[in-house]
């Protein structure tokens, strides 16, 4: 959401030949709902990310231990790229004109959540997740990206005055 305000002062003859003095104000108000969908995947995720560090810890190894957060396996690494994202998601999120960097965090959730949901026991194993937290992600990635899609309504107002 984003509002501009404008006050212009003009002062003209007029045909008897008095001056007078007139005010113009213009705002500008824009949003689009992309907004709140980018910015409602962006606080869940950095909630779920504080969460998974806190758990986790930050004074040892990222990867281990992994904690049960929202239903899936998570270590503080795994958290703490989620902080970054979702804070990023956030950022994105508060200006209708922002949607760019909606758009480009949610595309790299996408791809991450489709690494992670393909990866080797192995690799999760080294990252402290699972498949699910993959899945997770990567419709976190996708609700982000349709939000940055989405239009911007604009609204103009403007109101003169003669004094």
């Amino acid at each position: 959401m984003r509002v501009l305000h404008r006050h212009e002062h003009q002062v003209v003859g007029t045909q008897d030949g008095y001056v007078a003095e007139s005010v113009e104000s213009r705002s500008r108000f824009a949003m689009s709902p992309g907004q709140l969908l980018g910015g409602g995947v962006g606080l869940v995720t950095t909630v779920i990310g504080v969460i998974a560090v806190t758990r986790g810890g930050i004074d040892t190894s990222l990867n281990v231990p992994v904690h049960m957060v929202a239903g899936l396996h998570q270590s503080a690494m795994v958290g703490v790229a989620e902080i970054i994202l979702g804070l990023l998601l956030v950022a994105g999120a508060a200006s209708a004109w922002d949607r760019a960097l909606l758009g480009f965090v949610g595309g790299l959730m996408f791809v991450g959540g489709i690494i992670v949901a393909a990866a080797s026991i192995r690799m999760l194993g080294d990252l402290g997740t699972d498949h699910a937290t993959g899945w997770t992600m990567l419709i976190g990635g996708v609700i982000a990206m349709v939000g940055a899609m989405m239009p911007t309504f604009v609204h103009d107002t403007a109101v003169r005055r003669d004094l």
